[in-house]
Parts: structure tokens; sequence; C-alpha cells
């Protein structure tokens, strides 16, 4: 008996089954003459359905909530943006530091049929470098770096391997002169002349050339915009630059330092921002001061030292007045080039959230797929009083919890108390409203409800959670205080885990009661 097949038909399969069904010396014509020669005509064919069979597979088992015993893929699950490896090398202009920023968008570029040959069609497809990557002087790569795409969904795990090969860059060769430069500490301002070219928001991350005036030469990445004002606009906006330092370092370094740290020098009241470490420059923005060369410096973060050996650009420019002209330089000249050699994975659409909406059982805030998909699996258990205390317990358990259950009429919660005769024993008259719970903290639940609430209502008694951040210790009292072990007062805390975990109760029950019961969450009851 031939095995059953489980799961997506693959391509080697395919073939099989083609040479199955069709005459020896038929395919034989075609396997001997190879791609290229009529077989491909086969095999492309063959590679189609395979990822025809695999989508079909993924989403047939993607409309299951739960694992099962024939499970061929994940069940259904929550969105998720699809990865990639990203290489990056460059070609020339090995002397130029540069910076790809973190935001940078690689576009998918497919090859479409077209009448004199292939043509380069951009599918709509971006993934975006989370953090700053690029070149030093001298390097020439390859560096692989993990783009995330831009929007959730499996779609995204499509691209070929190759074709996730170009950057996007808007306003390439946007070009004027007339520009003024202002200096400054760590941003200098070059103000545009009032007609275009000028540059806009989509230019930020960039580089700017001068190719003519006291500056030539000289580029500089754009880090913002301030635009012209729009009534009386006097010039073309003003684009701010980067007061880029790069350093060299032959030998001394010890760590690694993390862009976007403070770099301090001790022995000089100068600071930078990094920017960028490679292997032998580190590319550092100026905030104040000048780091010199031959004395320590040190990452406020990081903690990593190092000693630069020279300064290879400083991050001054020279000031002029209506005299700068500049360019915006593409990535091609500096040799750049993006690859993947795998396909993007890890893309999933938010099927699991579908089906709970249809279901009208909603994602709490912060809510990860394990406790989502068993209130979704359960979506049936609701309503009743065990159904709410269930349903309440699925969230808590997890954590070491219980959740109580309080009916108004029950003997734990009568519902209406007004002022009695407190010599009284019958607890129906005995008790009054405005009883002090602080100094009779057994008797909390003796509460006045008002008429929407005193026959259909309920308290649900969940536990005082100690998770989440709480807070900052101070001054309070002799014995507590901010620079006393073990910090036990607090004064600006939030418990943001627990909060998230009340808000995830809240909904869920919510959702399973019964239409016009009205309920609330009672802490320690």
């Amino acid at each position: 008996m031939a095995e059953l097949k489980t799961g997506p038909v693959t391509r080697a399969e395919l073939e099989q089954i083609w040479k199955s069904v069709v005459d020896p010396e038929y395919s034989r014509a075609f396997i001997d003459r190879g791609e290229g020669q009529g077989f491909e005509a086969h095999t492309q064919a063959m590679q189609q359905l395979a990822r025809v069979s695999t989508g079909i597979d993924r989403t047939t088992q993607g409309l299951y909530v739960k694992h099962w015993s024939g499970q061929t893929f994940e069940p259904a699950s929550g969105a998720q943006f699809a990865t990639v490896d990203i290489t990056i090398t460059r070609t020339k202009e090995f002397v130029w530091s540069v910076v790809l920023p973190a935001g940078t968008r690689i576009q998918e570029v497919a090859i479409d049929f077209g009448k004199l040959g292939g043509e380069e069609v951009i599918t709509g497809r971006e993934y975006i470098f989370p953090q700053n990557t690029g070149f030093v002087s001298g390097q020439p790569g390859p560096i692989t770096i993990t783009a995330i795409a831009d929007r959730q969904g499996e779609g995204f795990d499509n691209p070929l391997p190759g074709t996730l090969n170009r950057i996007a860059q808007v306003g390439v060769g946007l070009s004027n002169s007339g520009a003024s430069i202002v200096l400054g500490t760590s941003i200098h301002s070059m103000i545009l002349a009032i007609e275009p070219d000028v540059i806009t928001n989509d230019q930020i991350g960039q580089y700017v050339q001068f190719i003519a005036g006291a500056n030539q030469g000289q580029i500089r990445r754009v880090v913002g915009v301030t635009p012209p004002d729009p009534i009386t606009p006097i010039d073309g906006g003003t684009a701010l630059l980067e007061a880029t330092q790069i350093f060299r370092f032959a030998s001394v370094v010890v760590g690694t330092f993390i862009p976007g740290e403070i770099l301090s020098q001790p022995a000089t009241p100068a600071t930078s921002i990094v920017v960028l470490q490679g292997p032998t420059h580190l590319i550092a923005q100026r905030q104040s001061g000048d780091l010199v060369a031959g004395t320590l410096v040190y990452g406020v973060q990081s903690g990593a030292i190092a000693i630069f050996d020279s300064v290879d650009q400083s991050g001054d420019l020279i000031a002029e007045t209506n005299t700068a002209t500049w360019r915006i330089m593409s990535w091609g000249e500096f040799g750049i080039a993006v690859t993947n050699a795998e396909h993007p994975n890890g893309g999933r659409a938010a099927v699991l959230d579908e089906i709970g909406y249809e279901r009208m059982t909603y994602r709490g805030t912060g809510e990860n797929d394990v406790g989502f998909r068993k209130r979704v699996a359960n979506f049936a258990d609701l309503v009743s009083p065990k159904a709410i205390t269930r349903i309440a317990n699925r969230i808590l358990v997890p954590y070491g919890y219980e959740a109580h259950l309080c009916e108004v009429g029950k003997s734990s919660f009568r519902g209406f108390f007004y002022d009695g005769d407190p010599t009284q024993q019958n607890p129906a008259i005995a008790f009054a409203y405005d009883l002090d719970f602080a100094l009779q903290p057994a008797q909390k639940l003796m509460l006045e409800l008002d008429y929407t609430e005193f026959r259909a209502f309920f308290l649900l008694g969940v536990p005082r959670l100690a998770l989440g951040e709480f807070g900052f210790a101070y001054d309070d009292g002799m014995v507590n205080f901010y620079d006393a072990a073990p910090y036990l007062s607090f004064f600006d805390g939030f418990p943001a885990t627990a909060s998230t975990i009340y808000r995830t109760l809240w909904h869920a029950v919510n959702g399973a009661k019964a239409g016009g019961v009205g309920f609330d969450l009672s802490v320690d009851c």
C-alpha cells in the first residue's frame, strides 16, 4: 500500500507524477535537453503548482484554532511581520564612510514579461532596516542585517532570492545653488534658495554633496528639514545636516559601542553620539566640544572604551552665504548593492484575531497567542456563573491566582444596605451604608447599589497583583527612603503588567456575561 501523503505536494513529487503519466520517451526527450531547451516549460508549472499546494496547506491549517494530530502547518495565529537577511556590499568609493540609517527601505524587484524581454517591476513589498548599518572608510563588506517587512502577513514571505535588490530612494539628483551654511554644534543648517530644487522630508537620511562653494567636495547626511514659512516664504526651507565626525582607531578598543549612546572623553568636556562603529573607524555626531585623538573615550551605556589614532573628519563645515551649490547623492554612487540569499519568512496574517472576531472574542491589549487561543477555542463557555469564573481563571491561574464571583443576593453580597440598627445581629439590618471599610474590611461588600445594579449585577473578585514596574524609591518617613536598601517605598510607579492582565480579564468577562448584566472587578473581594 502506498504511504499516505500529508502536507503540501513538493516540486520533486510533481515531477514524479508527471513522469508516471506521460510516455517515457516523451519525458526523456525534455529531461535530456534540460532547462532552456524546453524542459523549463514543465518545471515552471511544477514549481508554480508546488507553491499553490503550499498556499492551500497553510491556509487550511490556519483555520484551526488549536493544534490537532494531523497538523501539517501551524494553526491560526496573530499577525506577524516577515523577516529577511539582507546582504550589503559596495564596489567603489571606499574612502567614504556612509551610513544606511534605521528605516531604510529595501524594495522587491520582480521580472515580468515584456515584448522586448523581461521588464523590472517594483511589486510594492518593502523591508525595513531596524537599526543603522553601513560602511566605514576602507570597508567593502559584505554586511548582513535582518530587515523587517513593512506590513504584516504571509504574502511578505513570497520574494524570491535575489529580488530584494533596490534601496528605496526619493529625490536622487535634486540640486540647486545659492544656499547658505549656518554653523551649529551638532547640526548645521543649510538654508535653501527659494526656488526649486529644495530638500524635503523624503530626503532625510540621504547624503548631500557640495559641488561648489566653500565646502566643495564635502558630504553630509540630512537628519531633518524645517519647511519655509507657508504664508510669506523668504527661503526654500532649511535642511539640517549632521555634524559628522569620523575617527580612526588602530588597536585600542575594548567592547562594542552602541549606536545612539553618548561618547564621552574624560580629559575634555567634549561629547558625541555614536552613529556607527566599523572595524577601523567610528562615525559619530558631535554634541559638545571636539573629541581629540590620543585620549581615552568611553561609551556611557555600553562601557566600551577606545583611544582614537586620528580624526579623519571634523564635524565642522565652513559658513557661507548664498554661495553653496549642492546635490542629493544616490546610494549607487557609493557602490552600494543589496540582495537576499533566501526567502523572507515568518509573516502571518491575523487569522486568529479574525476567528475571535467572528466569535465575539477579542484580544486583550498585550495578550499573546497562547492565552488568546484558549479563549477563542472555548468560546461556547459563556453566561453562567461557573462559566464566568472559568473564563476569569483561564487568565489568572497561569500567574498562580484565582477569581471569586460575588453575586447580588448571596449571603456574601446581599445587595442593598442602608442605615440600620447596629445592635442587631441580623446582617440584613445591622449595617450602614456609610461604614468605614478601612476599620471594618470584612464588611466591604455591604454596599449601596443603585436601581440598575441591585438585581442584574455581580462583582468579580480579583487578587491584588504585584506584577510590573512599581516606580522610583524616594523619601518616605525614617525607614524607607531613596538611598536605603531594600527599596520599599515608591511614588511614581505603575504596575503595567497587572493593568494589562486586569484589562484582558475585563474584556473576557464582558464578552461572556449575559446581555444587560452589569459587573465590576473588585480587588481582594
